[in-house]
């Protein structure tokens, strides 16, 4: 069984690309004692079934609210706030979701309309939406820290049962795209409303509600104008980067606030088949890559060479 596949950078200046894969075999007990193990290449693990187990995760859903369910407050669709939405939910909780953005089919058409016609919608755009940031620019949602920890295993399985190819399972750098990623999101929604979470998109948050020194809720600004409180048992702050006015709301109402640094990089997009052809030579007709995207290893990895008047 593959455990993961991953394209060998060294291999990008030879004539054919080399792939190194991670697989799990099941020997017996004759073969198995002739097999000469090192560490880092040939390992021997106990058989579980954990090991050989069947694709097709599940989303793990709760039959129904616990006894003494509480309400949890969630600012934010993006990533963080979504996958808290579903933890939270799959403990048998309830949750509002509020989003100063649009959902991702309304969030299109705003982004469409402020790269060919100039027109800025200040709350739904490239920043602001469900999905966050990273839904029409996800380069950056990449899995550099803990690879193989559960905890990553379990959100690259809500992927797959959420539409995502089953390849992000084992390959080295599992990649979606922003073309899957709004597919993905609208099932994410779905799961979630059909547990009985609310999502309330063009909503901001304008304040904390807080009550002995807890937050109790947060007073909201729907799209018209009106302000309202929702009321909750805990509010989970998941803004992203860009709720630059909200930040200086929390500061100012006692919060404690890290600072965080933040990467800036240039995005250049290729077509697929040349990325493809580059990467993977006389392999880029039959390599899997996905649609339309390019691979998520492109740049990175410095495809073209040092050489080549591309630096010139």
């Amino acid at each position: 069984i593959v455990g993961e596949r991953s394209h060998e950078e060294d291999g990008l200046r030879e004539e054919e690309p080399r792939f190194s894969y991670v697989v799990d075999v099941r020997l017996g007990k004759p073969l198995a004692s002739r097999v000469k193990y090192e560490n880092g290449k040939v390992e021997r693990l106990e058989l579980t079934d954990s090991n050989f187990a069947a694709a097709g995760p599940l989303l793990p859903l709760s039959s129904k609210p616990i006894r003494d369910a509480k309400t949890v407050v969630i600012v934010g669709a993006g990533p963080a706030g979504y996958f808290a939405a579903l933890e939270v939910v799959a403990a048998g909780h309830r949750c509002v979701v509020l989003e100063r953005g649009q959902g991702v089919e309304r969030r299109g058409k705003d982004i469409g309309a402020l790269m060919h016609r100039k027109m800025l919608n200040p709350e739904s755009n490239l920043c602001y939406g469900e999905g966050g940031a990273g839904t029409w620019s996800d380069g950056k949602l990449t899995t550099r820290i803990g690879r193989n920890s559960e905890d990553v295993r379990h959100v690259l399985e809500l992927l797959v049962a959420l539409g995502a190819p089953s390849e992000i399972l084992v390959s080295g750098k599992p990649h979606l795209g922003t073309d899957r990623l709004v597919r993905i999101l609208k099932a994410m929604r779905l799961s979630l409303q059909s547990q009985g979470a609310e999502v309330l998109f063009g909503t901001r948050m304008e304040d904390l509600v807080v009550k002995g020194g807890k937050a109790v809720g947060v007073m909201a600004r729907s799209g018209n104008g009106e302000l309202f409180e929702v009321r909750g048992d805990a509010v989970i702050l998941a803004p992203g980067h860009s709720a630059r006015d909200l930040y200086g709301r929390l500061l100012d109402a006692g919060v404690h606030l890290v600072p965080k640094g933040f990467a800036v990089g240039f995005r250049v997009e290729h077509p697929q088949a040349l990325i493809n052809k580059i990467r993977y030579r006389s392999f880029a007709g039959s390599v899997r890559t996905g649609k339309r995207t390019t691979d998520a290893e492109n740049l990175k990895a410095n495809p073209v060479p040092e050489d080549s008047s591309v630096f010139e």
